[in-house]
């Protein structure tokens, strides 16, 4: 299965939740206007504009570190895939 067949339910979905950090370590959660949820569980990154704000490799401290923080900021956009 590729990312796309993967992700399908979550395209052009607004993000509702998204949380990371703490007891959860890295783990990241993405919860879309559709209930569909992703709990991404390995490495990873997110971008704004190409440049990267956060990794699961910031600061963990529960809510107000750099995981978190930036995390939170994919609440109310949607998502989309690009090549």
């Amino acid at each position: 299965m590729n990312i796309q067949n993967l992700l399908s339910k979550a395209i052009d979905k607004t993000v509702t939740y998204s949380r990371t950090s703490g007891g959860a370590g890295s783990i990241l959660i993405i919860e879309f206007e559709n209930k569909a949820f992703y709990t991404i569980n390995c490495t990873w990154r997110i971008e704004d504009n190409g440049i990267v704000i956060t990794t699961s490799w910031d600061d963990g401290t529960p809510l107000i570190g750099n995981m978190n923080k930036n995390a939170e900021k994919l609440i109310g956009r949607k998502l989309y895939i690009t090549n």
